[in-house]
């Protein structure tokens, strides 16, 4: 009947010696709240990239990669790395794995359709953007999808695509002026002219612009609006001062022309003309 007591204090002894001072213990990887290796990497190769140290920083993210190949931010840094670099190949397949993983990761989506639009391959731009719609409604996806669509022509989906990138963001001009273009080709001439002058105001500056928007002004039989007169020294006729198209000077009045005002189809044909249309 001793077995039991002799059994109990062995069992105390054991217990008291892994808990003891000297006694060998394995301890964890990282301690709470330490970051592991690969976040490690992943910090340092992220500031090597904002200091655009690329190869830098594709080595430390290559490396964070290697440490945790799940990581789906990992990668995506690592093809944002390469593609500044110049390494867009590489950066691709990491973009459509992404994708292929979590068909809802709509920045990876719009990072490969940037690589696609570049190369011009329209179609790979829809086909990778189109069913992100359903998750994320952004400025740059309706951008892109609108000028994928335009370049494919078709206007239709086009026009619907840069309606909602305006409406998302109004002061881009570039998405103003496509359109107008859409518009104008549909004969749509009143709304042509309104999204010429939002590119116009938002600061795009071309003679094809002015010579756009003068042929919507045009067909809309805008042709010299109000006239008024100014003074302007020196001044010719035919030509353009200022905001004013000036049509012919007044007689016996020096330096006084009857002017059209730049909302006209004659002011925005000749300022694209004075351009170099």
């Amino acid at each position: 009947m001793r077995l039991l007591p002799i059994l109990i204090v062995t069992t105390v002894m054991a217990g008291a010696a892994l808990r003891a001072p000297g006694a060998a213990q394995t301890a964890p990887a990282t301690q709470p709240g330490e970051a592991s290796k690969a976040e490690k990497l992943f910090a340092e190769g992220r500031d090597a990239l904002f200091r655009r140290e690329y190869d830098l920083a594709i080595r430390l993210l290559r490396q964070a990669c290697a440490e945790d190949p799940n990581k789906t931010s990992y990668r995506l840094h690592l093809a944002r790395a390469l593609r500044y670099s110049g390494r867009t190949a590489e950066a691709q397949p990491l973009l459509e794995a992404i994708l292929k993983a979590a068909p809802d990761h709509v920045e990876a989506g719009q990072f490969l359709a940037e690589i696609h639009a570049e190369r011009q391959d329209w179609k790979a731009v829809l086909a990778v953007l189109e069913p992100l719609l359903k998750y994320r409604h952004e400025y740059q996806t309706y951008h892109l999808l609108g000028e994928a669509a335009y370049q494919m022509n078709d206007p239709d989906k086009a026009r619907k695509y840069f309606e909602e990138a305006v409406r998302l963001n109004p002061r881009s001009p570039a998405d103003h002026y496509q359109l107008g273009n859409i518009y104008l080709a549909g004969n749509r001439f009143a709304l042509a002219a309104e999204a010429y002058e939002n590119a116009l105001r938002l600061g795009m500056k071309s003679a094809i612009l002015h010579y756009k928007l003068g042929t919507a002004y045009f067909n809309l039989r805008n042709y010299f609006g109000t006239i008024s007169t100014v003074t302007v020294k020196s001044g010719r006729e035919g030509t353009i001062s200022g905001e004013w198209y000036l049509i012919e000077p007044v007689p016996g009045r020096k330096d006084m022309f009857r002017a059209a005002p730049s909302n006209t189809a004659i002011y925005q044909i000749a300022k694209a003309v004075a351009e170099g249309i």
